[in-house]
């Protein structure tokens, strides 16, 4: 079962949400989804999705694919607001000293 936890943020046109999902499964990792609401709660529109970066890997000697979480955050960018899908996705690898 998927649980949610909000913030909401009134920013005069609309409400400014970034919720955190949680599957409630140990494999599918939870998101930081934001997006806009209007004033009645209907989203209108999809902002930037976070969640840990995943590669799609075959497994040995199984047809199954399965996700492999390589260290990294995903970011997806929804800058145009004419359009459904995401226009940008970004991948940014966690910080180590040199």
């Amino acid at each position: 079962m998927k649980t949610k936890k909000q913030i909401k943020l009134n920013v005069g046109f609309g409400v400014l949400v970034a919720e955190r999902s949680d599957p409630g499964d140990p494999e599918i990792p939870n998101e930081l989804i934001i997006y806009l609401e209007d004033n009645e709660g209907t989203i209108t529109q999809d902002i930037v999705l976070v969640r840990k970066s995943a590669r799609e890997r075959n497994v040995r000697h199984s047809r199954n694919i399965r996700s492999h979480y390589d260290g990294a955050v995903e970011c997806l960018v929804w800058s145009d607001c004419h359009d459904e899908d995401y226009t940008q996705k970004f991948n940014i690898q966690k910080y180590t000293e040199v």
